[in-house]
């Protein structure tokens, strides 16, 4: 449920195994790739962020967002973002178009295995939303899907997942020809 958590179940696991220092230095690396993000974002000014799950766009599915308390939540803290859902919610709840209309927010991300789309799909789910033409995300064209699988998994590979949501959020910080900052790191 959060970075606390699972930097704590890689080493345990490690520790299970009679490999703990793997463990102390797989934890150690992914305790600086955040202190990285955290160094690089901290003085910029959050942008408001709704990040949903999965197949989102369709009207006639629900709308299930990522609430606070979680560790996506957390990674798009670090990475620069702050969640348009109040503390109030669930974990993952399901919103309505309306709450999204009112909330209007600057970013809206899909995120999740079913987001990994074909570049056709992308656009056409980029045209539904232009149905809102009132939220600032689809009027200024910040309508994002981050497909990958191990996303909604908290693994070691959550490092992949902030850096895709950090240069999502500012690109202008990231180089769009620089590789990956943290490929490499932690192996697919």
């Amino acid at each position: 449920s959060s970075l606390k958590n699972i930097l704590h179940s890689i080493q345990l696991i490690a520790d299970a195994l009679e490999i703990p220092e793997a463990g102390r230095k797989l934890v150690q690396r992914l305790q600086a790739g955040i202190d990285h993000y955290r160094t690089r974002l901290g003085t910029r000014t959050p942008n408001q962020v709704l990040m949903l799950l999965g197949d989102s766009n369709d009207p006639a599915r629900d709308l299930y967002a990522v609430g606070r308390g979680t560790f996506l939540d957390e990674l798009l803290t670090i990475a620069g973002g702050e969640n348009v859902l109040p503390d109030t919610f669930a974990k993952y709840p399901k919103i309505s178009k309306e709450f999204i209309i009112d909330k209007s927010p600057e970013i809206i991300m899909e995120v999740g295995p079913r987001s990994r789309l074909p570049e056709s799909e992308i656009k056409k789910r980029k045209r539904d939303w232009g149905k809102f033409p009132t939220i600032r995300a689809v009027r200024n064209g910040r309508i994002y899907f981050i497909g990958a699988d191990y996303i909604v998994i908290p693994g070691p590979r959550f490092l992949n997942i902030l850096d895709h949501f950090a240069r999502t959020i500012h690109p202008d910080l990231f180089s769009a020809s620089s590789s990956t900052e943290t490929e490499g790191k932690v192996s697919r």
